[in-house]
């Protein structure tokens, strides 16, 4: 399902990371879990936010041109994401959408928490 949000915006615009947008490289299941958690704790009331797997980020500006995702782990690493968000909010991880940028393979979630759960 597409996302309502626009990647290229994302990636060229000047976003800065802030508390509705993170980037990650590659894949590690305890950086992500902890963003998802910041995402459940919604003080600001704002719904969740986007992760953004495949990008470095420095300074929370996005490092292009992304690293990419190997093709052959975007499932794997959907099912796991999908697991981590039911503990970690309760509920499902929202949208999920690939994106093919310079000939790399990068995965985006919006995440919509419930912040009035609490996880195990």
């Amino acid at each position: 399902m597409k996302l309502p949000v626009n990647i290229d915006d994302l990636l060229t615009a000047r976003t800065v990371e802030w508390e509705r947008l993170e980037f990650k490289a590659g894949w590690n299941p305890k950086a992500v879990l902890h963003t998802m958690c910041a995402f459940a704790n919604d003080f600001h009331n704002l719904g969740g936010g986007y992760i953004i797997l495949g990008v470095a980020d420095e300074k929370g500006r996005p490092v292009l041109p992304p690293c990419g995702l190997p093709i052959s782990e975007i499932d794997a690493i959907q099912k796991e994401i999908v697991e981590l968000g039911y503990r970690a909010c309760g509920t499902s991880t929202g949208l999920r959408d690939v994106h093919k940028k310079l000939n790399k393979y990068l995965k985006c979630w919006m995440l919509c928490c419930d912040s009035d759960y609490v996880g195990a």
